[in-house]
């Protein structure tokens, strides 16, 4: 009679237990699998967890620096109400350059990234002080407008 093998731990937590999100600002193997995972092994070198943050709703932050230029991200870890995990890219606001609002669009791949990095917008992309765009406006036919 075989039996099944043991769950696979993790080999970074002393107490052997398996991965979670990360929790130190210092990485450990697993809290690159992540973001391995989403952009390719050849982003982690670019790679730093900064901790967590009130901007980004106290979710684990991560930075990307390409030179002088930057990326934030934040690791979001209930994207959907069912614990699904995902990360969404710091962009500036897309509707009023003097607005102080942060937007967060999301970043599935490093598509997006550089999506991020060279000022394309967006649909999904959701300001802290301007809310998201709403393409079905149910009086305004088929423009886009605000949502309050």
């Amino acid at each position: 009679m075989s039996t099944a093998p043991p769950p696979r731990r993790c080999p970074c937590a002393s107490n052997g237990s398996r991965p979670g999100p990360p929790t130190g600002a210092s990485p450990r193997a697993c809290d690159l699998l992540l973001p391995r995972r989403f952009f390719g092994p050849e982003l982690l070198p670019l790679w730093r967890w900064k901790g967590r943050s009130t901007l980004a709703g106290d979710d684990r932050v991560a930075e990307i620096r390409i030179g002088q230029q930057y990326l934030t991200l934040a690791l979001r870890t209930d994207i959907d109400g069912e614990g699904s995990v995902g990360f969404e890219v710091l962009l500036p606001c897309p509707f009023d350059d003097e607005c102080d609002g942060e937007a967060w669009a999301p970043a599935h791949t490093v598509t997006d990234l550089w999506a991020a990095l060279t000022g394309d917008r967006d649909p999904d992309i959701i300001c802290t002080a301007h809310g998201p765009f709403n393409e079905a406006a149910p009086d305004s036919g088929d423009t886009i407008q605000l949502v309050p």
